[in-house]
């Protein structure tokens, strides 16, 4: 093993999909191995926690310290004491390209270390602010974002603030955002990197960040955006969005929570009144495969003003497609439907090669409490990504073909046993199955091992 050359090495230690078990048995392969070569994969991903603080901190206020160098991924639980104690040390953090932000009151950050943080991770590629980080008003965390100068991924989930914030000034009248009616004319243009590429948003203010990303000027070229759960009852400002991104996005995540429609009686989970209820027409599309008129489904599916096309879409996600028996956030029932019928009905639409569906459920049988038409989903699905796969002037009739790379991957998570689960959704999406399609693997229990960050390490 010492005879590989130092660059092999690294890169088997730099390995993304490398866990910290693997990794821990590769310190015993030989001497060398267990050097500093694996303590940068050992230590590539770190989570500081308001435990472990004060042993982190022993580690890396050694100005020998070769920990700072190994560190790729930061993730910081911790609060705003902790973050102003610790913020003089993060200066050799060099080589972070992530950070994430979990449970910190930002309003308890006193301006010099708020300075400080920006300036010591400016550099950074990916920044995260997770659930339980509460800011003033939406403004503390733009002022971060600007100040990012690489930023190619923002991702905000379960995040907080209490006032939009954004200052006001100059957009005129003849702006063509606001002859769309997408932006008010008071709101001020700003400037993202133009690395940003990735945005993601879920349990926090679509309303807020969504107006704010079409107040950039000029418009970042956002490829990617998962929009987490949305409430269909509150979708002005999704149509908004993609009015303005809708022919520049690639992949597009998104899921449901219909609660508030359920509570007001307007859902009945499941229930033969659901496709009869104008809300959500997307499921009476399992019986009127030819009806075009569909309420929210995709942005522009009610809107003449808007985009007839969205070619540069080639990955659709439905996270909690079937979500146990919580009915009001499976999107099975509910929109996925319609955005389904809506792209593969209208010719042109997308060229989508990638389908993804998220599988959740404590037993095989509770699937059966899913009123859905398995046989026309199966044939939405393939003729969906057949379209995906047409050629300018190529013949629509033409009998499809499926060019490799494009899937219908299906994450399975819960309880339910995976094999027959498996088996079941094999045999329910037949035509899928018999065309090769479909590529079943494992939903991550993990909101954050699934986001590439390491569990919290004990010292």
């Amino acid at each position: 093993m010492s005879q590989l050359p130092a660059e092999i090495v690294e890169e088997i230690f730099t390995w993304p999909q490398l866990t910290l078990c693997d990794l821990m048995q590769c310190r015993l392969v030989c001497s060398d191995w267990l050097s500093s070569t694996s303590r940068i994969g050992l230590f590539r991903d770190l989570t500081v926690t308001n435990t472990n603080a004060d042993a982190f901190a022993s580690l890396i206020i050694n100005s020998s310290s070769t920990l700072p160098l190994c560190i790729q991924k930061l993730r910081l639980h911790i609060n705003a004491r902790w973050l102003r104690r610790l913020l003089p040390f993060f200066q050799p953090f060099q080589k972070v390209t992530s950070i994430a932000l979990q449970g910190l009151d930002w309003t308890q950050v006193d301006v010099h270390s708020r300075r400080n943080f920006c300036q010591v991770f400016k550099s950074v590629k990916e920044f995260s602010l997770g659930p339980g980080t509460t800011f003033e008003e939406l403004a503390d965390v733009i002022d971060i974002v600007y100040q990012l100068f690489n930023l190619e991924k923002l991702e905000i989930d379960g995040a907080s603030w209490n006032s939009y914030g954004l200052p006001n000034a100059s957009l005129t009248n003849d702006d063509p955002r606001v002859s769309y009616g997408v932006l008010e004319p008071h709101l001020k243009p700003h400037n993202l990197p133009p690395t940003f590429r990735h945005f993601s948003a879920n349990g926090c203010c679509h309303r807020d960040l969504l107006l704010w990303l079409i107040s950039l000027y000029p418009i970042p070229q956002i490829l990617h955006v998962d929009l987490g759960e949305l409430n269909p009852t509150k979708t002005g400002n999704i149509h908004k969005f993609f009015r303005v991104f809708g022919e520049i996005v690639q992949t597009l995540s998104l899921s449901f929570d219909t609660t508030d429609l359920q509570e007001a009686g307007r859902a009945e989970y499941p229930s033969r009144h659901l496709a009869d209820d104008v809300s959500y027409q997307s499921s009476s599309a399992w019986n009127m495969l030819e009806q075009a008129d569909i309420s929210f489904q995709c942005p522009y599916a009610m809107d003449p003003s808007g985009p007839k096309t969205m070619l540069a879409l080639h990955t659709l996600r439905f996270g909690n497609f079937i979500y146990y028996t919580e009915f009001a956030y499976a999107s099975a029932l509910s929109y996925a439907s319609g955005i389904l019928q809506w792209f593969s009905i209208t010719p042109r639409r997308s060229r989508i090669r990638k389908i993804i569906l998220e599988v959740k459920l404590e037993k095989v049988a509770d699937m059966d409490r899913y009123i859905v038409s398995w046989a026309l989903l199966d044939r939405l699905l393939a003729n969906l990504l057949a379209e995906g796969q047409l050629e300018d002037g190529q013949d629509r009739a033409a009998p499809p073909v499926y060019r490799e790379g494009t899937s219908l991957e299906i994450f399975i998570g819960g309880g339910a046993d995976r094999e027959a689960l498996s088996a079941l959704i094999r045999s329910r999406l037949g035509l899928c199955e018999r065309l090769g399609l479909i590529e079943i693997g494992a939903l991550s229990t993990d909101v954050w091992a699934k986001r590439g960050y390491a569990s919290a390490l004990k010292f």
